[in-house]
């Protein structure tokens, strides 16, 4: 495990499923579109150079090989916004529960972007 992939949320006295928040029009759903991370210990800059470092560490152990991440959506959203230039302090897309998402890496430093929201595993 790499607590470089860990959420930004992890030391959370509670979890809350985002559908959750969003069915019920919960005050915290509000927060998070504003980009507001409420009960958060990390600054959202700090979580997207926390997660492109440990992402970027761990395809540099492996040249040539493959690198499987087990992450939540928070995680994915940030590597992902990096690769595509964007800035996006919660996220910009809602990652489905047990997708793949595949980014290719070139050893020059290129990332490109295969898939997002890969779910035909669940089928």
């Amino acid at each position: 495990m790499s607590e470089g992939v860990a959420e930004f949320d992890r030391n959370s006295r509670e979890y809350v499923p985002v559908e959750e928040l969003r069915a019920t029009n919960d005050p915290r759903w509000e927060k998070l579109l504003r980009g507001e991370w409420d009960g958060v210990d990390e600054d959202p800059s700090i979580f997207k150079a926390r997660v492109v470092a440990t992402v970027e560490d761990l395809i540099a152990r492996h040249p040539g090989g493959r690198v499987v991440v087990v992450c939540h959506g928070g995680v994915i959203n940030q590597y992902l916004a990096h690769v595509l230039g964007i800035e996006t302090h919660v996220g910009f897309f809602y990652p489905k529960y047990t997708s793949i998402h595949r980014v290719m890496a070139a050893r020059s430093g290129q990332r490109s972007i295969v898939s997002i929201n890969e779910a035909s595993h669940l089928r």
